[in-house]
């Protein structure tokens, strides 16, 4: 995986500062701007899969930025349907606990460990099985999100054997990049409230921040987000497949 790329390469494309000033105003509408940076990111990856002279998307296209956005992050909570339900679930064992010792007439920190204690271990289990299949929803869809990278065919995300096998395959450069963007999204993070805490000194920037902030903080977290999952689908997939970008909808504008 190749990381540093994946930070710098928007600033050597013609007309960055166009496309990335554009992409700031985008992920600064309310709501609707942060599915259209997520379609603006499978944009990003498309092209990196295949290889394009140029990574960043034009801009013509939004309303097909923002459906696309949206189907993604609906099908990413279809996945993790089970698991919400499961936490549902877990979190009422949790708070029926609770919920009885209050009700009783006397109350004291034995008796509530007394309580916690009396199938903690189901609590627990029931806990650990709701991580596990987040893991599993979640790596399924991931991998899934690659073959639809590469066909832009919906039906790729519910090609479980499949995307089982692939994410055998991946695992350790999932696992990597996974831990590359927790790490950047912190320090994007702790840069963004220094940012905050400038403009802050400014009577005009202190209205800008909150909103121009949290723009620019997605934009670029999705450049390097989208030029990452690109390689991903080489590295998992292998040589390109002849899909023009013109099937895929991201060709620029």
């Amino acid at each position: 995986m190749q990381f540093i790329k994946a930070l710098t390469y928007a600033f050597k494309e013609h007309g960055w500062p166009y496309k990335l000033a554009l992409a700031v105003a985008a992920a600064a509408i309310p709501f609707a701007g942060y599915f259209i940076i997520k379609g603006w990111e499978y944009e990003i990856s498309v092209r990196v899969r295949h290889d394009s002279a140029e990574k960043l998307p034009g801009w013509r296209d939004v309303l097909a930025k923002l459906g696309r956005g949206v189907l993604l992050r609906v099908t990413g909570i279809l996945y993790n349907l089970p698991a919400l339900i499961m936490l549902v679930v877990s979190l009422w064992a949790w708070i029926m606990v609770f919920v009885r010792f209050f009700r009783l007439e006397e109350r004291s920190l034995a008796i509530l460990g007394d309580m916690l204690q009396q199938g903690v271990g189901l609590r627990l289990g029931l806990l650990v099985l709701t991580a596990l299949v987040a893991l599993a929803s979640n790596t399924l869809y991931w991998s899934g999100y690659l073959r639809y990278i590469e066909t832009n065919r919906y039906l790729d995300f519910f090609d479980v054997v499949t995307n089982a096998k692939l994410s055998f395959a991946n695992i350790w450069d999932d696992m990597a990049m996974a831990i590359f963007m927790f790490v950047l999204g912190l320090v994007v993070s702790g840069l963004g409230t220094l940012l905050t805490m400038g403009l802050t000194l400014t009577g005009f920037g202190a209205a800008l921040a909150p909103i121009v902030v949290p723009a620019l903080t997605l934009s670029f977290l999705s450049l390097v987000n989208g030029h990452l999952f690109g390689q991903l689908a080489t590295r998992t997939l292998g040589p390109s497949a002849a899909v023009s970008l013109d099937r895929q909808g991201s060709r620029a504008r």
